[in-house]
């Protein structure tokens, strides 16, 4: 599968984010695409616990996709005030972001790199964060690049997730 070359550059370690960064603007500008390069040049680097997110998605993404999936559930049971539901709930919730921060940490011990406690921690909050927010796309197998647009917005880090409704239509059956 062809990435969107910006898609790409949220693939790599940060350590190559930048240089790549302004290589991939220089092109768009020595092309003659001045907006799309200086569009390229304001990206910013993935933060530390952004990163081993949006490794995850390439890595595991029926995993990201389940966790996208159960965010769906835990919104709902909160929107709907079922306090015994979203008790039952929470023993998964913890075992799901547990497990995938798991995930990073062997991932990135693979690749000869280690994920501190402090960035764990961070990574687990920004797993958790994204169950409670419907803003984030919907990922699936066949789009390993789904998470990359929303890990790489800064905004989308920051903001607030509990002061969103629902972006899904309602299920129904």
């Amino acid at each position: 599968m062809q990435l969107d070359p910006v898609l790409e550059l949220y693939g790599l370690p940060p350590e190559q984010f930048t240089a790549a960064r302004n290589q991939l603007a220089k092109a768009l500008r020595d092309a003659g695409d001045t907006r799309g390069s200086e569009t390229v040049r304001a990206l910013r680097k993935p933060t530390i616990a952004a990163w081993p997110a949006n490794c995850l998605v390439r890595a595991v993404p029926d995993q990201i996709a389940e966790l996208t999936e159960f965010g769906e559930d835990l919104r709902e049971a909160h929107r709907l005030g079922h306090r015994t539901e979203l008790k039952a709930l929470t023993p998964r919730r913890h075992e799901l972001v547990n497990h995938l921060v798991e995930v990073a940490k062997a991932n990135a011990a693979n690749d000869g790199r280690s994920i501190t406690m402090s960035t764990a921690e961070r990574l687990a909050a920004t797993l958790d964060a994204a169950l409670v927010d419907p803003m984030l796309p919907n990922c699936s197998g066949a789009d390993a690049s789904a998470w990359d647009c929303v890990t790489s917005d800064p905004a989308w880090w920051t903001r607030p997730a509990h002061r969103f409704a629902s972006a899904r239509p309602a299920r129904t059956g």
